[in-house]
Formats: C-alpha cells, structure tokens, sequence
C-alpha cells in the first residue's frame, strides 16, 4: 500500500534509537525527508549515517539537540525547514519512565516527569505549528498505555502520559482549522536492545516471561516497528479524517475502550 509519504519532510524527536528511530526508518523507507535528533552526538551521527547509505544523501539530516528546551526546540525546527523547504509531520516521542515508585514523591520528581513526558512534547507541537500551518499536517505523540490505566508505573509517569493524551485531544480542536491533524500512539510493551523489558528479560526471565502471558492477550511483548506501522499510518493521507484519537499497540494488555 502506498501511504502518500514520499517527499514529505519528518522531524521525529527522540529517533537515534529505540522506538523513535525505527519510526525514522520507517518514514525514510517510505520515501520521506527525514530530520532524526537526539542528545547524544554519536548515537545521532551513527543513525545518520546508516540512514544515508541506504537512502541517500539527500534524505535525512542528523541535529544533537535537547529538546526539553525551547530555544533548542526553535532552532532545530528552522533548522530542518531551511534544509528541505517545508515540514508535514512532527513526531514528538520522548519522555521517559525510569523513577521511583512510591506514592509519597518530592515536589521535584514530579516536576521531572512533567517537563519530559508531558512538557517537553507539547513544546515540540507548539513550536512546530508556525512551520505547519502553510500546508496542513500531522503531528503525533507517543504516550503509554500507562496513561490509559494504571499499571503499578510510578505514578507521575503514569499521569504526565495521560496528560499528553488529554493535550493531544484537545489540540487536535485548536489546529482543525489550519487542517493539522493531531493524534497518540500508545504503546504497550515494547522490546529493543536496552529497553527497560530488555533489562527485565536479562534480570529475571521466567518472571517477565510469566508477566507477559498473564497480561497480554497475544502473550509476547511488541517490536517497534509495529509501533512505527502504527504512526506511519496516522501521519498518511490513508487517516485523513482521524484526528484526536489514541491508537493503542499493546497486544490487548489494557481493558477499556
């Protein structure tokens, strides 16, 4: 199936590694304009240059960028539109879960996991918009389905992924009228080298293996290219008339609607 995304030009925030560069691979493949970021240089610059030799010069750049920053947020976007003209979809994946899981947290850890999980992706949409609004777009955020239920997560990760959630939608209100779409994807359990169910698997095999099949319908944890099937499709024209919504890619571990 042809998703329409040749040519269209993609800032993926966080997509050195793990989820986020698959998702880079995947719009690369599919013909598009691909800005990988990221805040360790070598990781960035590597992931570049694997991406070159595949799809060619032309087609992705590499910007080593903190983008929990406004100002660096400003500068890499107006740094990827000066390179390739334009910007369609901006993918906003970065956050992080790794914390304490009492329920008694000091005032700042809950400011930690609000500025990455929730603060740092609403900039990134905030910023991108001026770039977006010329010809339409797609932005979508990566949340968790730790957002959607409570899964013994610590608790301001569990609710600075819900609120990304609760921004995405009413977001996708406010940029309608510029024909912007705005959508989640929230991932279950995701496995890749260095993943937090990579540790686990490593730590203790037979209890992850247990956790799994006890909670997951399909009883296997998810790679990230199915998440990346998942945004590639919400930021196509095949989803031209979604927005708002959260698609959910968790093997049908979480019970709600």
């Amino acid at each position: 199936m042809d998703l329409g995304l040749k040519d269209k030009v993609v800032f993926i925030a966080g997509s050195s590694r793990g989820i986020g560069k698959a998702i880079s691979y995947g719009f690369a493949k599919e013909g598009s304009k691909v800005i990988v970021t990221g805040r360790e240089k070598i990781s960035v610059e590597t992931t570049v240059e694997e991406f070159k030799k595949e799809f060619g010069e032309g087609n992705v750049i590499g910007i080593c960028v903190d983008l929990s920053k406004t100002d660096e947020i400003k500068e890499s976007l107006s740094r990827a539109v000066a390179c390739f003209g334009r910007m369609d979809v901006v993918v906003a994946n970065i956050g992080s879960g790794r914390g304490k899981p009492e329920y008694d947290l000091p005032d700042l850890e809950w400011n930690r996991f609000i500025d990455i999980n929730l603060l740092s992706g609403v900039k990134i949409a905030r910023e991108a918009v001026p770039f977006l609004k010329s010809n339409g777009g797609s932005v979508i955020f990566i949340s968790s389905i730790a957002g959607i239920e409570t899964l013994g997560a610590p608790i301001a990760y569990e609710a600075s992924k819900a609120a990304i959630i609760a921004s995405a939608k009413n977001l996708s209100y406010k940029l309608a009228q510029y024909n912007i779409r705005v959508n989640t994807v929230a991932p279950g359990n995701i496995l890749f080298l260095g993943s937090t169910w990579d540790l686990k698997l490593k730590d203790n095999l037979k209890s992850t293996t247990d956790y799994i099949n006890s909670n997951v319908p399909l009883k296997r944890l998810g790679i990230p290219e199915e998440v990346t099937d998942s945004v590639l499709f919400l930021a196509s024209p095949r989803a031209s008339f979604i927005t708002g919504a959260c698609l959910v890619v968790d093997g049908g571990q979480t019970r709600g609607f």
